[in-house]
């Protein structure tokens, strides 16, 4: 990633083990998560990938010990083998998984001074 991509990234991603259900009106494709952010995920691009780009999808992460965080975003890059999603709502009920996935991954320290960013 070059310099000017660094810099643009505000929120700090982590690598976590995890199916994704990425669901648009009726389609819906599995793939694996890459890494998260509170800002956004990538995930690997499903064989069967053909979605309406335009429209926002719904992403439901699937954790190992059962969880699952659902969160809404909007495609924002597509590269040879991995999507790139930019979050547009994570609800009440998703948030604290999140913060808590993140918190043990990245340290309770970053994703706090992360989450002042989101307001």
């Amino acid at each position: 990633m070059n310099d000017t991509a660094n810099e643009r990234r505000r929120f700090s991603r982590a690598h976590i083990d995890a199916s994704v259900e990425i669901s648009q009106g009726g389609m819906s494709w599995n793939a694996e998560l890459i890494d998260i952010s509170l800002a956004g995920l990538a995930v690997s691009l499903p064989a069967d990938w053909d979605a309406d780009y335009a429209q926002s999808f719904t992403a439901e992460i699937t954790l190992k010990d059962g969880v699952v965080i659902e969160l809404y975003a909007h495609l924002v890059h597509v590269d040879e083998d991995k999507l790139g999603f930019q979050c547009e709502h994570v609800d009440r009920e998703n948030i604290g998984p999140l913060v808590h996935l993140l918190s043990e991954k990245l340290g309770d320290e970053v994703v706090q001074r992360e989450v002042v960013l989101l307001a």
